[in-house]
């Protein structure tokens, strides 16, 4: 499928499900990179896929797990027919995998407009693509108000609690989860680095170390990460209620977090709170980084499933969950 002939290919629906049938893994690696450059505007040796890139409190997925959704992904658009659910998942699966240095808003707001409009030419300067244009301060952007769709965080905030809630009942996460997310989930956020106990800083790789800090800032993925890892430890419970302490002024602290307070007219720090989970070993947080892993690639089939099966997820005013993330809402 040939970028410079998709409007040609739009033309006939029947064509185009045909090239969507044929498409891969590599196959969208490789049309999403020539998408990205176009839309920077940079030759072929400037383009290249990244990984692990933090974007605010958000870690995109290692390269192992990109391929992992990049295949699930590609073989769910194949059984979903309706062009504006695969729209929406792929709109929200390129903002997700932020495979590049820059444009990954741009690429997936080009990829919607692919298969929900039939005449939309990559080159026209109707295209909103540009960052300054695309978006705006205080909420949703102007793309996605008009098209009716959330934000990628939304979508996969979705996701994750229809993981949880099947997670729970499998007995895979503490099913008390919702109890442990309005217990901790306040104590993540942009914090300086992850305190690590002795053994973990003797025995985790510099690689480990780094992956095992970004992933711990990405909030509601880390958690569900950390609960898998205190499930299998044995004391979900007494963990968590061991690991909440208070601060003089109040302010509850999560004790994997290395806290650091800075003077407000200096800022220079003047206070730093070492805490973690005590006995935690390299091994526990290399368990904690699979985990994280586990629950980005689960986040991304549950979503895929929302679309894929949109009668199996319904709200509880009766609509499914695939039509509150694709429809422009009343």
């Amino acid at each position: 499928m040939e970028l410079s002939k998709v409007a040609e290919l739009r033309q006939n629906e029947e064509a185009f499900d045909n090239k969507i049938q044929e498409l891969n893994r590599d196959g969208a690696y490789k049309y999403l990179t020539a998408l990205n450059g176009i839309l920077r505007g940079v030759g072929r040796s400037e383009r290249g896929v990244r990984n692990n890139v933090q974007v605010g409190e958000h870690m995109a997925p290692s390269r192992k797990v990109q391929g992992a959704i990049l295949n699930d992904t590609t073989e769910a658009l194949k059984g979903i027919k309706d062009n504006h659910y695969r729209a929406a998942l792929s709109y929200y699966t390129v903002n997700n995998l932020h495979l590049f240095a820059d444009g990954n808003g741009r690429t997936s707001r080009a990829v919607y407009e692919i298969f929900d409009n039939p005449n939309f030419n990559l080159y026209s300067e109707d295209f909103v693509h540009k960052t300054d244009s695309a978006h705006e301060s205080g909420g949703h952007g102007k793309f996605e108000r008009e098209h009716g769709i959330q934000s990628a965080m939304t979508a996969y905030q979705v996701a994750r609690g229809i993981l949880a809630v099947k997670w729970a009942r499998d007995d895979i996460i503490d099913p008390r989860i919702n109890e442990m997310h309005s217990r901790v989930e306040m104590f993540f956020g942009m914090t300086p680095d992850v305190y690590l106990t002795d053994d973990a800083e003797n025995n985790l790789t510099p690689q480990e170390k780094k992956a095992i800090n970004l992933a711990f800032h990405d909030g509601d993925v880390a958690l569900l990460s950390l609960c898998m890892v205190l499930k299998m430890k044995g004391t979900s419970d007494e963990v968590l209620s061991d690991s909440i302490k208070t601060s003089s002024d109040g302010a509850s602290k999560y004790m994997a977090i290395e806290i650091e307070k800075h003077d407000m007219d200096t800022g220079a720090p003047n206070e730093k709170s070492h805490q973690t989970f005590g006995g935690w070993t390299a091994e526990d947080y290399r368990t904690f980084l699979k985990g994280f892993q586990i629950v980005q690639r689960d986040s991304q089939r549950t979503l895929n499933d929302i679309f894929s099966n949109p009668e199996s997820y319904k709200r509880t005013d009766g609509k499914t969950w695939a039509d509150w993330l694709s429809k422009t809402q009343e």
